[in-house]
């Protein structure tokens, strides 16, 4: 019941329909986000694949998992954020850490408005964030 009113809630501050948000899979790892006002989002691990998608279309696959990384650092995997100042949410994909953990680089995937779609491929990698 409880995760019900969880997809409910989304649902009603995301502005999409119950099925999209009952997707998801309850055991994986999913982050909703807008691209832009009411342009819904959500970035999630299915089957060792990080994946994206945009409102109701088919989610793309973006990259494979990288296990070790995951496994230690799985609240900062994934990271939503205008990460090139275009005023459009970036999806950032934990690539490497250094330093004891400290140091961490990510790969940004950037929306592309032209062709409205995301990037399937990494655009720039930025450390720190």
């Amino acid at each position: 019941m409880l995760k019900f009113l969880q997809h409910l809630l989304i649902s009603l501050f995301l502005g999409l329909n119950s099925s999209f948000i009952q997707a998801a899979n309850i055991n994986q790892h999913e982050v909703y986000f807008q691209i832009k006002p009411n342009l819904p989002a959500w970035a999630f691990i299915e089957e060792n694949l990080v994946m994206l998608q945009i409102g109701e279309s088919q989610p793309l696959v973006l990259e494979a998992l990288n296990p070790y990384l995951y496994a230690g650092w799985r609240n900062l995997y994934l990271k939503i954020g205008d990460y090139d100042r275009d005023g459009l949410n970036d999806l950032a994909v934990l690539q490497s850490v250094g330093h004891g953990g400290i140091d961490r680089c990510y790969a940004i995937y950037r929306y592309n408005e032209k062709i409205e779609q995301f990037n399937q491929r990494k655009s720039f990698d930025r450390c720190d964030l």
